[in-house]
């Protein structure tokens, strides 16, 4: 296989696991401060949310800068925006399978850490502890996702090719 596509790969690889585990760190923030295990886990989880789609746009920039760095074999400035959209491509289904897995999770979890009687007799529909309208909403929303983190990632790779590499 070609440098280039193992650059993509091992780059898009790191994103997508720095994409879930951002996902992840704000999920488990705000399962604690639902569920008040950490004082000031209320706080962190307010700015986790706030600062998600700065937090996305950063880590897609930075996958297809590592992407087009990790290429040795590019020529023009069009091979390292190929790269690093397939590295942002993988990053971003790595990132919408997460997604998905914990939208579907959270009500759930949620419901587990609820749970009394009073909860199951006032009538808790099995479809609002089985992922409902967030996980469906979250499977419909994913490939946009997936396509914001790989033209992003193109934007940084052609950004540092073009800068640091010279290519046109």
């Amino acid at each position: 296989m070609r440098s280039r596509y193992i650059a993509a790969l091992t780059a898009g690889i790191v994103g997508g696991v720095l994409l879930a585990g951002y996902l992840a760190v704000s999920f488990i923030l705000e399962l604690a401060a639902w569920n008040a295990w950490v004082p000031g886990a209320g706080t962190a989880s307010n700015a986790c949310g706030c600062l998600t789609l700065p937090a996305i746009l950063i880590i897609s920039l930075a996958t297809g800068v590592l992407a087009a760095m990790r290429a040795k074999d590019l020529t023009k400035l069009s091979d390292a925006a190929i790269v690093s959209a397939l590295a942002g491509a993988l990053a971003g289904l790595i990132y919408g399978v997460v997604n998905v897995i914990i939208a579907f999770l959270r009500p759930a979890i949620e419901f587990g850490m609820a749970v009394d009687s009073s909860d199951i007799l006032g009538g808790i529909a099995l479809g609002s502890i089985f992922g409902g309208a967030g996980g469906v909403m979250t499977c419909l929303c994913a490939p946009v996702g997936l396509i914001l983190i790989a033209v992003v990632a193109a934007i940084g790779g052609a950004i540092y090719a073009s800068v640091k590499l010279n290519l046109k």
